[in-house]
This record gives structure tokens, C-alpha cells and sequence, in this order.
């Protein structure tokens, strides 16, 4: 979890499904843990560390039960929280169906 925050916090993110997937396999296979479904489901690398989250917090009220009795601000945790959704660049001086303007011109 901490490479992706780091990955984050440097500008680069996972924007595939199966970089994703590669991640929670090796977590797999580094800790013998059954991830739930929206760790696997995760489509990018910030939907990934959502879901992360969630399941450490659902961990952690595991180990402790009374945990949300002792730390009443957890109830306003994040389960409401947007999932960032980097935008794909358009490359500029394209025409349409990706061709170049001049090379086009051009034939």
C-alpha cells in the first residue's frame, strides 16, 4: 500500500485492470491473505488503493472489536470518498481517427 501511495503522490498511477492484478497477486503470494472482491476488481491503481483501505479498516475491526466504540470518527471513514479518475491526454495537431493534420493533407 505504501508504493502506491508513493506512486500517487509522485504523479503516476496504474490505468489497467492487469497492472492492478499483478499487484494483488504478488500481495497474495507475499502474505497467503484472500483478497475480497474489490481488491481484485480494482480497474486502477487509486480504485486499487481504495480498496485496500477498506479492507485493512474491515482487518482491523476484525482484531478489534470495540474499535469503532473507541474511535467514533472511524463511522465518517471513507466509504463515500471519490476514486480519482486521471483523464487520458489528447494529443494535440491530431485530426480525427488519429491522423495528422499536415500528413493527411499531404496524399
Amino acid at each position: 500500500m505504501n508504493g502506491l501511495e508513493e506512486r500517487h503522490l509522485q504523479g503516476g498511477y496504474i490505468g489497467r485492470q492487469s497492472g492492478c492484478r499483478s499487484l494483488v497477486e504478488a500481495l497474495v503470494s507475499q502474505t497467503s491473505l484472500t483478497p475480497p472482491d474489490p481488491v481484485w476488481e480494482a480497474r486502477t491503481s487509486f480504485a486499487l488503493q481504495a480498496a485496500l483501505l477498506d479492507w485493512e479498516s474491515n482487518l482491523m475491526d476484525d482484531l478489534i472489536p470495540m474499535r469503532r466504540q473507541l474511535f467514533p470518527d472511524l463511522e465518517q471513514d471513507c466509504e463515500n470518498w471519490p476514486i480519482f479518475r486521471p483523464r487520458r491526454a489528447r494529443i494535440r495537431g491530431r485530426g480525427r481517427r488519429g491522423r495528422d493534420p499536415e500528413v493527411a493533407g499531404a496524399a
